[in-house]
């Protein structure tokens, strides 16, 4: 797949619009902040900046962009993640 068209792809899906359509996000500051998904935790440490377009979970270590989120949450490959 082409480079151009995989960052058009990020750049047209805001993180915070796809990850909040999963599960709700708080805004806190400039970021936002959730449960992490991908383990299980009492206290919110799952960051997601909207500026950097990334994520973060300060527990267990998941990050990356939109489509590392889909790919990782769906458990779908990265072309599918694509064309979701």
């Amino acid at each position: 797949m082409d480079s151009s068209l995989i960052d058009h792809i990020r750049e047209s899906n805001d993180i915070v619009d796809v990850i909040g359509s999963y599960f709700p996000l708080k805004k806190t500051g400039n970021n936002y902040k959730a449960r992490c998904p991908f383990h299980d935790e009492k206290t919110a440490s799952f960051v997601v900046s909207e500026k950097k377009q990334i994520y973060k979970c300060f527990g267990c270590g998941a990050a990356g962009n939109v489509i590392s989120f889909v790919m990782e949450y769906e458990k779908v490959s990265f072309i599918e993640a694509v064309k979701n």
